[in-house]
């Protein structure tokens, strides 16, 4: 089935490193090597397994190993689909070996992908669980669910639909429906749920994984669940992908297209390339490139993997304790332990890992709290409570917050975003909000920036919406001077670059929020029309004195104390709208 040339020609210092994503299952990092030396045995090349993160060797240590006797060498990623993965570590760690090995000639494969091989070993899975159910899709209505983990990368989860459509055509299933188990919709329960409406004899879960760890185990939880809740609807879930031989046809045949620089990705509907709807802020290289920066230097420490903090499950917060060897001394992993109870009794989404070390030593037990980041400094036992109730209430405790968040190691240089942390005031101001850990907090960040006639000064004094933007637009330019005054090679260029594209994400969320409250004020503007078309002035003397309300409602629009969201104040001023005509047809009858 695999369409791999003839790999005639091939010389004796050509060599490939199948890159998994990396476990704290040996099981699942098992599973990269036995299909690494599989597909040795298949190419007749060298080939090492690599992972990019949580497992060793890490793709530097592997390529480093194979670099003695290589000179040419092919990476080829064991990832279902393309995602952040494929798109920027990949391609960041191709960069990388290229830098430090000149005198190797690199290539990056593309994903596994849609394959025949691929639908071929999903059919061979949906009959084993109809055998198990005693069903026959040629005899009985059988559905499936291809559920799959879910991505944040819509070019990722529209394949995963365009794979369920091409299991479907051609074989007798009733229906075949993609499901994800996280991260995007729809959730295995709605799609199984969606799926029972026809009534069918049976419905196979096939789980879209390649190994049998926690995510599958939870699939198959799901689909246990839903046979309880649906008795006149058999349900069960199949396995894994595994390690069948079938996934080398496809491995082959992405090395195959590496080496001969046939590589073709899905760059016209990549969010990285172009301006995708609803996923605006995450166009362009400068944020792709961030992104896989950050994720690089959260795994770069491999000496003990076991304590790398990852949350893939994406909570709402992630809490990481130090417990090197200084916070540990300092009593850590009773932090972390209490933490973690805390969040327990609180039935609170935070996930509490250990981290290795957090460059703040000394300054411990040091918590690091994600998305947010805050880092929490001197933290005790205490502590705990205080930590998780904060998180829960989207707020910071003031008193334990560390003021040298992410310096560079013995650069001696103090990093904080100025501009974001003026905003935060300024909008507060605007809104007319009150938090005084967060004012606490900005101030003491901001510090001598408050005083003077500064673009920060100003945006952290601003009263209107219109105000923020041009302290933001003046702050930015100032912020850029910055950049374009430091040498790359300077301690201070990546973080200064990374808050450049923080507070450009800041200014585009500002302009979406002064456009959400023009689309407000019309909204409010078409339903006083139509109020007086319905209740015409003459019939009802009350309505008199609207005209002035109205001039004085526009009037304070860029003073607006509320919060609000598009979708929101459509749906409100739809059904009043909708209430309006329902009493013009009343008073029509």
């Amino acid at each position: 089935m695999s369409r791999t040339a003839d790999t005639a020609g091939i010389s004796a210092d050509e060599t490939a490193v199948l890159v998994g994503h990396g476990s704290r299952r040996d099981k699942s990092n098992e599973a990269v090597r036995t299909l690494a030396a599989g597909l040795e045995d298949r190419l007749g090349v060298s080939t090492d397994a690599a992972f990019l993160e949580l497992a060793e060797p890490s793709i530097p240590d592997a390529i480093g190993t194979l670099s003695h006797s290589s000179a040419r060498i092919t990476m080829i990623p064991l990832s279902l689909f393309a995602a952040s993965h494929v798109k920027n570590d990949l391609p960041l760690a191709m960069k990388r070996a290229r830098s430090d090995h000149p005198g190797i000639r690199f290539h990056a494969g593309a994903h596994l992908g849609l394959h025949p091989a691929i639908l071929s070993l999903l059919d061979e899975r949906a009959r084993d669980v109809e055998a198990t159910l005693g069903v026959d899709r040629e005899e009985d209505d059988v559905a499936v669910v291809l559920c799959a983990r879910g991505s944040s990368d819509p070019d990722s989860n529209a394949d995963v639909h365009k794979l369920a459509r091409l299991l479907y055509e051609g074989r007798s299933f009733t229906r075949v429906e993609a499901g994800f188990i996280g991260v995007t919709e729809p959730l295995l329960e709605d799609a199984l749920h969606d799926v029972a409406k026809m009534r069918p004899d049976a419905i196979v879960v096939l789980p879209y994984m390649l190994g049998d760890g926690v995510l599958t185990g939870r699939i198959r939880e799901g689909a246990a669940e839903f046979d309880d809740e649906y008795p006149y609807v058999t349900a069960t879930a199949g396995d894994p992908l595994g390690t069948d031989t079938r996934l080398l046809d496809v491995l082959a045949d992405r090395w195959q297209e590496a080496r001969t620089d046939s590589v073709d990705m899905s760059c016209d509907t990549c969010k990285y390339k172009l301006e995708l709807d609803g996923y605006e802020e995450d166009e362009g290289g400068a944020r792709a490139m961030l992104r896989a920066l950050t994720h690089q230097q959260a795994h770069e420490d491999r000496k003990d993997v076991a304590d790398e903090p990852h949350g893939h499950d994406a909570p709402e917060a992630h809490l990481a304790v130090c417990t090197n060897q200084t916070c540990a001394a300092d009593g850590s992993p009773a932090v972390m332990e209490t933490l973690r109870q805390a969040a327990r009794d609180a039935d609170a989404d935070v996930h509490v890992t250990r981290s290795s070390c957090l460059n703040q030593c000394g300054d411990g037990p040091i918590v690091a709290q994600y998305p947010d980041g805050v880092w929490y400094g001197s933290c005790e036992e205490a502590d705990a409570d205080r930590i998780v109730s904060a998180v829960e209430r989207d707020r910071i405790v003031s008193d334990l917050v560390h003021q040298t968040l992410w310096p560079t190691p013995d650069s001696g240089v103090t990093m904080s975003c100025d501009e974001i942390e003026a905003l935060r005031l300024g909008l507060m101001n605007t809104l007319g909000t009150t938090d005084d850990a967060v004012q606490r907090h900005a101030e003491q960040e901001l510090g001598d920036a408050l005083d003077g006639n500064t673009p920060i000064a100003a945006l952290a004094g601003a009263e209107s919406v219109a105000e923020l933007q041009r302290h933001l637009d003046a702050a930015l330019v100032e912020l850029e001077e910055e950049l374009a005054a430091l040498d790359p090679d300077n301690p201070a260029y990546g973080y200064t670059r990374g808050r450049l594209v923080a507070v450009r994400d800041a200014e585009r969320a500002l302009a979406r929020f002064a456009d959400t409250g023009e689309s407000f004020l019309d909204d409010l503007g078409k339903s006083h029309r139509t109020l007086h078309e319905v209740f015409p002035v003459e019939e009802w003397p009350v309505q008199a004195d609207c005209a002035d309300q109205s001039l004085r409602l526009i009037g304070s629009e860029r003073e607006l104390n509320a919060s609000w969201t598009t979708s929101g104040s459509s749906r409100e001023t739809g059904n009043a709208t909708q209430l309006v005509f329902q009493s013009q047809d009343r008073n029509r009858q």
